[in-house]
């Protein structure tokens, strides 16, 4: 029995913005998502005990993915980290922290359906996950303790891929091993770039 934070929302309309004009936090109405979006909000959170926070099937968002999505994605097992790749081509300004608040890249996370994943990032000095609503604020700067290093997500099971809107929270133009573990099944392990083309020694698929 899962004892993690699981994450209730309602469900509120978004729009999108594209990788060169994202701008605020995740939880405003302009996730960087392609397509016009549905965009979950926390209402509802129950209190956590152990283990990870928990995005559930009823916190997904839903938009139009368009045909090569995937050609811009860092997939990791059965998740996908959608246009993380155009983050090589960002401008400076978007890594620039100011004191001990960093960049929130907003990154839309796609999962297959089946089991619930847990997602690590081995680097958490680095960069953390940020996709957890209640830690979302109005602006594109956080603490990087705000960012979780691990959060299970939890696909929908009556559809093919589920979409999950947030964050990478990172120090700058960095590379991180990012660790998929398939509930009851295997774990994927890739070395990812965050604002660069390529890692000086990847050795995981992107």
């Amino acid at each position: 029995m899962r004892t993690s934070t699981t994450l209730v929302a309602t469900l509120l309309l978004g729009a999108a913005c594209s990788p060169g004009s994202r701008t605020g936090g995740p939880p405003s109405a302009t996730p960087s998502e392609p397509g016009s979006q549905v965009v979950a909000s926390p209402s509802t959170v129950v209190p956590a005990s152990v283990g990870p926070p928990v995005r559930a099937c009823e916190t997904h968002v839903v938009g139009e993915l368009g045909s090569g999505w995937r050609g811009s994605s860092t997939t990791i097992g059965p998740a996908a980290f959608v246009d993380l790749q155009t983050y090589a081509d960002a401008p400076d300004r978007m890594f620039r922290s100011r004191g001990e608040r960093h960049p929130t890249l907003k990154v839309l996370l796609v999962v297959q359906g089946g089991p619930a994943v847990t997602i690590s990032v081995r680097d958490p000095d680095r960069a953390r996950l940020f996709y957890d609503p209640r830690a979302w604020g109005p602006r594109d700067l956080a603490p990087l303790d705000r960012g979780d290093p691990t959060m299970t997500f939890e696909p929908c099971d009556f559809i093919r891929t589920t979409q999950f809107n947030g964050a990478l929270l990172a120090t700058g133009r960095t590379c991180v091993t990012i660790e998929v573990t398939v509930e009851g099944g295997d774990t994927e392990r890739a070395e990812v770039p965050i604002g660069l083309e390529r890692c000086a020694s990847s050795s995981g698929s992107s």
